[in-house]
């Protein structure tokens, strides 16, 4: 839908049209439906949804028919602008002068016509035929005594110029002003500024530790996000800008930074909006909130502020995401050391720390669009996914920024000087603006704003003078094939694959919307044990680090797990003097947690169930089965309470081969320590002989096992099966108080030596019926057949029988969900065919005749394009043998 004529309003020569040059004068009205004039009171306001407003309106030697119908659906969430005061506040609310006379319709007896306008206050807004674009809008000042009617200006934007004050210009020596570019420095991780204290050492703080749950039902999908947005206007801004300017000025930059997240370079549909705008009176003495020459004060007191404020339910129009004294997504800038140029060529990278004054283009980086899209999938961005509630609403300007802030007005914002002006020629603005300040040439090496007058029909448009021209018309963007399934992360020990495809058919442009949908899939691959001696994953990640430099030195890196934070890849030396994270995450496949399945897909924790399908919901019972009843196993626990005055290992159980479910931890807080080792020899798994092992995920009796210490309290989790018997020991320091320590595992029950299993589960989804215009995909269930051990669990791999053999275990109904939902914006048009060149055979006994049919690929208005947009459907064939043709000498006889 085609939004040009939400702004212009009455108001929209002194708000945007600083000047017309070359306006056709004319006068409307209303007609019926025969052509015949009506009235010229063209202020309407539609009753209903059939109230048909007609108009006849002349427009560059044409007269042109308007039919409208009423457009509300157009009108977007709202905004409320309070002015507050020491004594009171006031509430500006839209009402229906403002929300019930739009419209938008076409010209009658023109094909592909297009009409939006307002008639709030006579007409305003835009013809669009085939001859190009005209806008419309009452005169300022009609004079009613000349003619009936009130007089409009019809116009192309084509004649729309900013006018500069005409002010003597004296040579001044130009000097670079470059106190502003000073750019930033890049943050310190604040793990390592945690870890990294006091000579190195690390000084852990007593967390609580909890399971990072992971995330299920999260696959990678775009979806939409909504920042509503809360702006806040001091005394400082109302004295520059006034009360008349100061709304139209922050829905401008508004404007701005929600075209740069819509930007399709950020890889994810953002959209930024306007809910509430607070601005203080002419009776408002003192601030909203204490403000100081301290920033972090300033934004202490603000965030205080701002949440005072908000309406708690998140269904309030008004409610706010975000309160912006300065707007950030928390993103890095874009430097070398994070990965990520400031710009390449002349694209500057949105994230970078300083202006370069050559970039000619901006957008967002990989290392952005990453850091976005991964804040989004790890279901941080939640808050983001509502809508703004619908009520009347203030619409943001189309017309770019310079088109109304001339250069002059562009200076004195960059310097805050109310004198200022330009000093240099008008063709060289768009490069770089110079401005005259306090007698000095003076530039920050900016280019002037997009929309900038530069010559006379010209305007800046990507640091070029060039012809002010209508904005091309928006493309959404289109999602593109599904890639194959990429190789597997791991080659044991349950790896992942991922199927990915890109919004690139076509890729969104000219401010045309992101895709919106999955645009990932993930599957468990290689899921069979590593050989038994194998480091885990997360130490051979480290390991790969060991020949680089860190600080000088090189060092023999040893894994690090922290649990608060599982898919960070956390390294440490050998004594664990420093701790530090390497790499943006761990790699795909890496165990979030020995205990569950679940593993680090692009650095997010993802569910994995028991059936190694990623965001299942199968779990085992503690009995190792998948989704069993846990009757096949009895579970033996007790406490080990003895004390001792001494230092001694003693033994607190033997837990057999084939245990499963393994946990042992401490009570209360210890200075003691859990011994494992084997019961085979003197083997130590953990602790023992004189070494303390250091907390992290180790490799016991054939099993992963996961050990804690936190706040002086052990715990030692093995999932299992262990493959040979273990002793736990607790370890006395002497006259240590030994507040407990708990055992529990279960066991297989004796009768049970061998079991074939067999279950339901959900086999891969297929292919979706239609590659576009909205398909649906099928995913059934499939039975399988798994042999189990009380030590081995799966003897071999799981394979799919006959569903007879699952008869006895209900069936789990069949799933179905849509996909490829997109429009159909480009389709093969199919002519008729034409008739066969020749009428008979006999000439032509060596090739078949074939006629022919026109098959071209056009989009959703019937516009031609190259054959390779509609590659996502197979061409027509254009040719076919001519078919039922006579032998020649037939016609002879």
């Amino acid at each position: 839908m085609d939004t040009t004529v939400y702004i212009i309003y009455l108001n929209y020569i002194r708000l945007y049209t600083n000047e017309i040059e070359g306006a056709h004068v004319t006068i409307p009205f209303k007609v019926n439906e025969r052509g015949e004039h009506l009235t010229y009171n063209l202020t309407h306001y539609h009753a209903h949804p059939e109230d048909i407003l007609r108009v006849n309106i002349s427009a560059y030697d044409s007269v042109h028919h308007l039919v409208l119908k009423p457009a509300k659906d157009f009108l977007a969430p709202g905004l409320i602008i309070e002015r507050r005061g020491d004594k009171k506040h006031t509430r500006i609310v839209p009402d229906k002068f403002l929300t019930d006379c739009h419209y938008q319709g076409y010209v009658h007896g023109e094909t592909e016509s297009r009409v939006a306008i307002s008639a709030c206050n006579g007409l305003a807004g835009f013809i669009h035929t085939k001859q190009g674009k005209v806008y419309v809008e009452p005169a300022y000042h009609p004079d009613k005594t000349i003619s009936p009617g009130h007089k409009h200006l019809v116009f192309k934007r084509s004649v729309l110029v900013n006018s500069i004050p005409n002010k003597r210009k004296r040579k001044k020596k130009k000097k670079l002003h470059q106190k502003s570019n000073c750019g930033t420095r890049d943050p310190k991780r604040y793990t390592e500024l945690e870890w990294q204290k006091q000579l190195g050492k690390v000084k852990m703080k007593k967390l609580k530790y909890k399971h990072i749950k992971a995330i299920r039902g999260k696959r990678s999908i775009s979806r939409p996000q909504f920042v509503e947005t809360l702006l806040v206007v001091d005394n400082s801004m109302i004295e520059f800008h006034q009360y008349e300017n100061i709304n139209n000025y922050l829905l401008t930059l508004m404007n701005m930074v929600s075209s740069f997240y819509q930007d399709p370079s950020i890889g994810n549909y953002i959209k930024v909006v306007v809910v509430k705008i607070i601005t203080p009176d002419e009776s408002s003495s003192t601030p909203f909130f204490e403000a100081s020459t301290n920033a972090d004060e300033t934004l202490k007191n603000f965030c205080k502020w701002q949440k005072d404020n908000n309406p708690g339910d998140d269904n309030h129009p008004n409610h706010h995401d975000v309160a912006v004294l300065i707007t950030s997504f928390g993103m890095l800038h874009d430097t070398e050391k994070i990965g990520c140029k400031r710009k390449i060529g002349n694209n500057l990278h949105i994230m970078t720390p300083s202006f370069e004054a050559d970039a000619v283009s901006v957008s967002w980086s990989n290392c952005s669009r990453r850091e976005v899209t991964n804040f989004l999938d790890k279901g941080l961005g939640k808050c983001l996914q509502d809508p703004p509630t619908e009520t009347e609403e203030y619409q943001y300007p189309s017309l770019p920024a310079g088109a109304m802030y001339d250069a002059t007005y562009q200076c004195r914002l960059q310097f805050g000087a109310a004198e200022a002006e330009v000093c240099s020629p008008l063709d060289d603005i768009c490069s770089r603006l110079w401005c005259t300040v306090n007698d000095t040439c003076t530039s920050l090496l900016r280019p002037a704003a997009p929309g900038t007058r530069c010559a006379k029909h010209k305007w800046c448009k990507n640091l070029e003078c060039v012809p002010v021209m209508d904005d091309p018309v928006p493309v959404d963007g289109g999602w593109g094939e599904w890639s194959s399934w990429s190789e597997c992360s791991r080659t044991c020990g349950s790896g992942v694959s991922i199927m990915s495809r890109e919004c690139d058919h076509p890729p969104p442009t000219d401010g045309g919307k992101f895709c919106v949908g999955e645009r990932k899939r993930y599957r468990i691959c290689n899921n069979d044990p590593c050989p038994e001696g194998q480091p885990t994953f997360r130490a051979l990640q480290c390991s790969w680090n060991n020949n680089k430099t860190y600080e000088g030195k090189k060092y023999e890196w040893q894994p690090y797990f922290d649990q608060t934070d599982p898919c960070q890849l956390y390294c440490s030396d050998a004594n664990e003097t420093i701790i530090v994270p390497w790499g943006d995450y761990a790699a795909d496949g890496t165990p979030c947690n020995v205990v569950f399945r679940d593993v680090c897909i692009s650095g997010i924790c993802k569910r994995v169930g028991c059936d190694w399908v990623v965001d299942s919901t199968a779990k085992e019972d503690e009995c190792g089965i998948c989704q069993g009843d846990g009757t096949k196993c009895d579970i033996f626990k007790g406490i080990y309470r003895k004390q001792s005055s001494v230092p001694r290992s003693r033994e607190i159980v033997v837990i057999p081969s084939g245990a499963r479910n393994i946990l042992v931890e401490e009570n209360g807080e210890s200075n003691n320590y859990i011994e494992l080792s084997s019961a085979v020899g003197r083997k130590y798994y953990l602790n023992g002989k004189r070494l303390i092992t250091l907390p992290g995920e180790y490799n016991v009796a054939g099993a992963q096992a996961l050990y804690e210490r936190e706040s002086s309290i052990e715990k030692i989790r093995i999932p299992g099966p262990i493959q040979e018997p273990i002793v736990v020991s607790i370890i006395f320091r002497g006259k240590v108080y030994n507040p407990g320590v708990s055992w529990k595992y279960s066991l297989w029950k004796p009768e049970v030596a061998k079991q074939v299993n067999y279950s339901w589960v959900m086999d891969e989804w297929s292919q979706c019926s239609s590659t576009c215009g909205g398909g649906v995909q099928f995913r059934k269930a499939l039975c399988q057949e798994r042999t189990i051990s009380p030590v081995a669990f799966e003897l071999e791999s799981p394979s799919f029988v006959s569903e007879e053999l699952c008869d006895d275990i209900p069936k789990p109904d069949m799933l179905k969900r849509a996909c490829n939902d997109d429009p159909c914006r480009f389709k093969w048009w199919v002519g008729p065919w034409k008739s066969c060149p020749v009428t008979c055979t006999e000439k032509l006994q060596n090739r078949k005749p074939m006629r022919h049919r026109d098959v071209m690929c056009m989009d959703d208005q019937e516009t031609a394009l190259p054959d390779h947009f509609c590659s996502s459907a197979a061409k027509p064939e254009e040719y076919e043998p001519c078919q039922r043709l006579l032998p020649c000498d037939a016609y002879e006889r």
